[in-house]
């Protein structure tokens, strides 16, 4: 088995395995061997499970970030739309909403009468069979992330603010119950945390696995985003150092864990 084949085996078990601070069980690892390999054979496993941590530690497992659902309009035109998000054409997104915004208002235009042919009911009767392929800010993918999720998760701020005033839900939450917040945090996003705590986001609000936005700020070794959540405004946004996950981990268990040493003394 070559490392090309172990490495996706070693990232999947560290990521699922609940193992305290790998860089500690790692340096363990090199200096003591209990098993009757060889130097080489141990060395090869070493060194391929290292890899695999700097992988999960600087997220550079590849997602699927942008696969749309059809429930809301033509797949072509929501990838579309998605895909100005995540490169941060804020003027097509801007255009786009007004768009959908003015079709809604045509389809909420009752004719005057049956036969009115005025300019409103004409235009009306002509986008009928349009009706359901508008887009909009509540417009979710396969995971259910909204256009809101796809700018904090790409770290598109000047995306968000344009996301907001046009009514985007700040705290909504995909089928995995992470917030554009969660997203913002997981990602290292530290504009776009400043953007979403200015506008009111939940600070403490907890996904599925009761991870909160500075767990996962944590979990990547993102200083710039821990210090971001702690400091932003004491008042207005406070964020709890003490909430536990699923696993009874708070955010400086997640930090210890993966040896981030700056973000534990933060």
């Amino acid at each position: 088995m070559s490392s090309d084949d172990l490495l996706p085996i070693l990232i999947y078990l560290v990521i699922k395995c609940e193992v305290a601070n790998w860089f500690a069980n790692l340096a363990y690892m090199k200096h003591f061997h209990f098993t009757k390999t060889t130097q080489d054979q141990s060395g090869f496993y070493l060194a391929t499970l290292e890899a695999a941590v700097e992988h999960v530690r600087h997220r550079n497992v590849k997602i699927d970030k942008i696969k749309v659902l059809s429930s809301h309009g033509s797949v072509q035109e929501l990838q579309h739309f998605f895909e100005m998000i995540s490169n941060g054409d804020v003027a097509s997104v801007d255009r786009m909403l007004r768009q959908a915004e003015d079709l809604r208002n045509l389809h909420n235009h009752d004719k005057c009468h049956p036969l009115c042919e005025c300019t409103n009911c004409i235009k009306l009767s002509n986008r009928r069979a349009s009706r359901g392929k508008d887009i909009s800010v509540t417009t979710r993918d396969d995971k259910g992330r909204t256009a809101l999720h796809i700018a904090a998760l790409t770290g598109r701020h000047e995306v968000v603010e344009t996301l907001l005033s046009h009514g985007s839900d700040i705290n909504a939450s995909d089928y995995h119950g992470s917030t554009p917040l969660h997203l913002a945090a997981q990602e290292g996003s530290q504009s776009v945390i400043f953007l979403l705590l200015h506008y009111g986001a939940a600070a403490n609000q907890k996904e599925n696995n009761n991870n909160t936005a500075l767990h996962l700020a944590c979990y990547g070794g993102h200083d710039g985003s821990v210090k971001a959540m702690l400091y932003y405004d004491p008042v207005r946004a406070v964020v709890k150092l003490d909430a536990t996950n699923d696993n009874g981990d708070t955010p400086l268990h997640m930090a210890a864990k993966w040896g981030y040493a700056t973000i534990a003394q933060a």
